[in-house]
């Protein structure tokens, strides 16, 4: 996430220099868009890169503490932006930095009470998340926190740390209705958060996909959590993606005519592999539990978190294994390529769109009840297959920063 960051920096100060105006009101509106997601959308820019080039955090290396002063302050200095950004609820919990008591941050200059944003766990609502964050501490002056639905994951972009977790919550509709019942006052919950049960409370949610979240957003405003909800005019498109470097040499992939049908069967499960995370590569492929380094992966994952990943810069490369779903000799009726599918929070419609076509597609993830994968292993088994040069099946959507990732290589 650092490489968002210094994206953040661009889109910040085009942002400051504009004439910007936000009204407590609209911040606690939710705002729809006719055919995909509420609030900002941000779509980067293209990337002239080859695919053994694409970005990665590790080489854009930051210094956690560069804005800790506020984003603004770092990107133009002191002599240009002499305030610091005003310090909020989270400068107090870190036992190691406190940015109030080192000066790092400013009083407010007014009570206003502190506004806190949930970032949800996609590119979309987590950039816009920062965005408001910085916009509200350090252009408006406003305490603001992030919000992930978690005691265990940090999100704020002063963090000391330079940690950037996705949110356990796709859509914290409790979060808010926590705001609700804490008179919109989620400091309250601070205390009880530190021990037992975490209750999760933000006023903001800056995106929902109006497609599966129509009838939830509705029963918030019967309720009186959230006003009016407006579109706008923001729009997103769920395809079926596959890279490049394949659509060339299978073009009739390029359309579900050649994709359909029990005699493209063979073709599809010979395609796309299913792939393998960290763990599941050591002990079922590697012959000594990758005790040794190998093309594949330096080592062995060192805790459970490793083990589940399915691409890490270095030390694993990721792998695409053809299982017995893949075997048409054994299973000619029921074989299948690999599809990676989102989880069902977001509104998938891959599963009936593989039926009613007869395109022989199955996605094998983790996630119940669709065998969908969450926005972290998608963009790493996307990354693992252009390192690997495997072809692989995506149900995804744009805009978004796997996209333009790729944008110019092979793989896009």
């Amino acid at each position: 996430m650092n490489s968002i960051k210094t994206l953040l920096l661009t889109i910040t100060i085009a942002t400051a220099n504009a004439s910007t105006q936000i009204s407590r009101n609209t911040l606690q509106e939710g705002e729809e868009a006719a055919n995909g997601t509420l609030g900002i959308g941000i779509i980067e820019g293209e990337e002239d890169a080859s695919a053994s080039e694409a970005p990665t955090d590790a080489q854009l290396p930051l210094n956690p503490f560069q804005f800790q002063e506020g984003c603004l302050r770092s990107f133009l200095g002191p002599e240009n932006f002499p305030q610091k950004r005003v310090c909020n609820s989270d400068d107090d919990d870190n036992d190691d930095h406190n940015s109030k008591v080192e000066g790092l941050c400013s009083t407010p200059p007014f009570d206003y009470p502190e506004i806190r944003i949930s970032n949800q766990n996609w590119d979309g609502p987590m950039i816009s998340a920062w965005i408001m964050q910085i916009m509200l501490s350090e252009l408006l002056r406003v305490p603001t926190t992030i919000e992930t639905s978690s005691p265990d994951l940090h999100y704020n972009f002063y963090d000391p740390e330079g940690r950037s977790d996705a949110s356990a919550a796709t859509y914290p509709y409790r979060a808010l209705r926590a705001s609700k019942e804490a008179g919109g006052d989620c400091t309250k919950f601070k205390e009880g958060n530190k021990g037992g049960d975490y209750t999760p409370c933000a006023q903001v949610l800056p995106m929902a996909h109006q497609v599966g979240q129509a009838s939830a957003l509705q029963e918030l405003r019967n309720e009186g959590v959230i006003d009016r909800v407006n579109l706008s005019g923001n729009t997103d498109h769920y395809r079926w993606w596959i890279p490049k470097k394949y659509a060339k040499l299978h073009p009739s992939l390029l359309s579900f005519y050649g994709m359909g049908g029990d005699a493209n069967r063979p073709m599809l499960a010979e395609l796309f592999k299913r792939p393998m995370d960290w763990g599941s590569y050591c002990e079922t492929v590697s012959i000594d539990g990758c005790n040794t380094k190998g093309d594949i992966a330096a080592h062995a994952p060192a805790n459970d978190d490793e083990a589940r990943k399915y691409f890490v810069d270095g030390p694993y490369k990721g792998h695409f294994a053809a299982t017995d779903e893949n075997n048409c000799t054994a299973n000619p009726n029921t074989c299948t390529g690999h599809m990676v599918n989102v989880q069902c929070g977001w509104g998938t419609y891959a599963v009936p769109q593989a039926y009613h076509l007869n395109i022989s597609v199955k996605s094998d993830g983790y996630l119940v009840p669709n065998g969908g994968y969450s926005y972290s292993s998608v963009i790493e088994i996307y990354a693992a297959a252009n390192a690997t040069g495997e072809n692989v099946l995506l149900y995804w959507w744009e805009p978004d920063s796997l996209i333009e990732r790729y944008r110019g290589t092979e793989y896009e």
